[in-house]
Parts: structure tokens; C-alpha cells; sequence
């Protein structure tokens, strides 16, 4: 069963089992990766909730129908389906500050250099959650979240 959408963007309804519901206007995001979500309510901070900027619209699709097929908007808030989403994000955001840069590695934009490097000094692990998100991939049968965890472990590996 599908939780009712909130009738007004940017209000929160409450659904069955208690979550809660909302629509939140965002604008375009300027490219694939990851982005956080949080709620607060006064001087309380509520918890982040990874926000996947997809690469195409299949993966988007494939990635709500796993939401859906894991208990619907809450299994966001809970491993393993967050953790999945934020690795995803993650990995995305250093693959795409990668691409700029030509097969020999270079570019005449040094900034763009100096956003990579920020970005694989901040995630040492990235080969590794590669691999691991490459796996939950085929896990779960998730053919385009495959394709392309494949080819971003692959350039890791390159």
C-alpha cells in the first residue's frame, strides 16, 4: 500500500503507522550525487535522510522500486537501504567530479582537480564501497544500479 501524498508541497500529513509524509519543493539539482535531507522543528534537529540525485531516469525508477519493495519512504531512514543510498550518492559525486578530467588526467581546470581531490581524500575507502555496493546491486536485482556501480568501480580500479 502506498502512504497518501501531502494535498500541499512543503506540508507534512501523518500516515498510517505514523510516519510522516511531506513534499518538499527542491530545485534542480545540478548533477548526479548526493545531497542531504533534514528536518527541524524549532532548535531540534531531526535525523539526515539521503537525497540521490540520479544519473537517468531508470535508475530513479529502479531505485523507488526497491523503496517501495523495502517498506516504502521509511526504509530510507534505516540501514540497509540508507546506507545503500547514501554509498550510492557518494560514489556518484566522486565519478562525476572525475569525469572532467581526460584518460591521461588531465585538464585545464584546476579547481576541477582540486574538487576531486577533496572529494577521494574525503571517501579513502571508495574502491571498497564500490565493491560492496556492486554486490548489494546484484543482491537485490537492481539491473541499472548494476551497470553502473560496475563501470564506477571500474574507474576507480583504473
Amino acid at each position: 500500500m502506498t502512504p497518501p501524498e501531502p494535498a500541499v508541497p512543503g506540508v507534512a500529513q501523518t500516515a498510517p503507522g505514523g510516519v510522516v509524509l511531506a513534499t518538499v519543493p527542491l530545485p534542480r539539482l545540478p548533477r548526479p550525487g548526493l545531497a542531504f535531507l533534514e528536518t527541524s522543528r524549532g532548535d531540534v534537529l531531526g535525523p539526515w535522510l539521503p537525497l540521490l540525485v540520479a544519473p537517468s531516469r531508470a535508475v530513479a525508477q529502479e531505485l523507488c522500486r526497491l523503496v517501495e519493495q523495502r517498506g516504502g519512504p521509511v526504509s530510507c531512514t534505516r540501514p540497509p537501504v540508507q546506507l545503500f543510498l547514501a554509498d550510492l550518492g557518494r560514489l556518484l559525486s566522486l565519478d562525476i567530479a572525475g569525469a572532467c578530467l581526460e584518460g591521461s588526467g588531465y585538464t585545464d581546470d584546476w579547481a576541477a582537480y582540486e574538487a576531486y581531490r577533496e572529494l577521494r581524500d574525503a571517501m579513502p575507502d571508495a574502491a571498497a564501497a564500490a565493491a560492496r555496493l556492486l554486490r548489494r546491486c546484484i543482491e537485490w536485482c537492481l539491473p541499472e544500479c548494476t551497470a553502473l556501480a560496475a563501470n564506477i568501480l571500474l574507474s576507480l580500479l583504473q
